[in-house]
């Protein structure tokens, strides 16, 4: 997850055989995966999804939220919720590894990389730290309207500052629930920075078509790969 970008704007991670489906939370982030032969990007989802790891399981590089226009070229809300082969994209149309993804981005990046992106960087790990923070003070700090940060951020990440709040909170409610300690909802909800338990519940419903208990039951399960950690490791 987001979480684990704290130095860097990629991660490597391989996925773990299950013959249970996986479901996959939207965490912000775009990746790049090897599947079948082939690479694929697949864009910041909105929605969890349900994906089997039984045959042939990917790997992948995910890229931390507003790092991935600069190298890609592309606008990241073109890629919200889709999986693109990487040959349909002009800057990965030779790639043919994963290696050859991570060389281009950190080349890429490093040129290409604006004061735009590294501002909309550190909006989002704001986001992430406190997805209840309003925006006006951040973009006081930044020097630049509410309005325009609301835009500039849509732009690096594919997402407006609303819908990546509301995905960081699923994430923090989803590491509580791996620590499988016996809380109540309400206290959860709080904990993870939802404004009461019914908040939370609205929220869970429409990011996963799950009630939290339900959503629970999946992450902290011993039989269940969700327990460990994600298959993303």
């Amino acid at each position: 997850m987001f979480g684990d970008f704290e130095e860097n704007n990629q991660q490597h991670w391989s996925a773990v055989a299950s013959k249970q489906p996986y479901l996959v939370l939207p965490d912000g982030c775009l990746d790049v995966l090897a599947r079948e032969n082939r690479l694929f990007i697949v864009g910041p989802m909105t929605q969890a999804r349900w994906v089997s790891l039984e045959t042939d399981v990917p790997s992948g590089i995910r890229f931390r939220p507003a790092t991935v226009r600069a190298w890609l070229g592309e606008d990241p809300r073109e890629l919200v919720d889709s999986v693109i082969e990487c040959a349909q994209i002009p800057a990965l149309r030779h790639a043919r590894t994963l290696g050859d993804i991570a060389t281009l981005a950190q080349k890429s990046a490093s040129k290409h990389i604006s004061q735009n992106n590294r501002m909309m960087k550190q909006v989002a790990t704001m986001l992430h730290h406190s997805p209840s923070q309003p925006l006006s003070p951040l973009a006081a700090e930044l020097g630049i309207s509410e309005r325009h940060l609301r835009r500039r951020f849509a732009e690096e990440t594919g997402l407006s500052p609303k819908r990546f709040a509301r995905i960081q909170r699923l994430q923090r409610l989803a590491g509580l629930f791996k620590e499988n300690r016996p809380r109540t909802l309400a206290s959860l909800a709080l904990e993870a920075r939802y404004c009461d338990q019914s908040h939370m519940n609205r929220e869970v419903k429409a990011l996963c078509g799950l009630r939290p208990r339900q959503l629970q039951r999946i992450l902290s399960d011993s039989s269940n790969p969700h327990a460990h950690s994600s298959p993303i490791v």
